[in-house]
């Protein structure tokens, strides 16, 4: 599934927050008199650098990719079906869309059941699955 530029910069911000208040303890501000008053390893100001420095890489989209550049061939003509929660949900609609379509790129045959947003519909779409096996 490809990330969109919205997803990045919301996953890339709120990884930012948290590690510039992950090392930010109570009584850590700079006083204008005064330099920092936290006792603990590294303080708000470096925190919030490290963050900035981290938050700069994520979106740098020229990095170089460093994973895996192959893989063990996929088993052909399959078919699965995946239950999405509810597809009203944007983000539910978009997994499984990303399902159909990584499925498609290996010739698997994929069906979508929606599970309506409700536990009963979700049991009746797991019954069906079951069914078709």
């Amino acid at each position: 599934m490809k990330l969109t530029l919205a997803h990045r910069l919301g996953a890339v911000a709120t990884a930012g927050a948290l590690l510039a208040f992950a090392g930010c303890e109570r009584g850590s501000q700079m006083k204008a008199d005064a330099g920092p008053t936290a006792t603990a390893e590294g303080t708000c100001p470096d925190v919030v650098a490290a963050a900035e420095t981290a938050v700069t890489k994520a979106l740098d989209v020229a990095a170089p990719w460093t994973g895996p550049t192959s893989g063990p061939k996929a088993s052909g003509s399959k078919s699965i079906i995946y239950i999405a929660q509810a597809m009203t949900n944007p983000g539910v609609a978009g997994v499984a869309k990303g399902v159909q379509e990584a499925g498609a790129a290996i010739g698997w045959n994929v069906r979508i059941l929606d599970g309506g947003g409700n536990q009963s519909d979700i049991g009746g779409a797991i019954a069906q699955a079951i069914a078709q096996k």
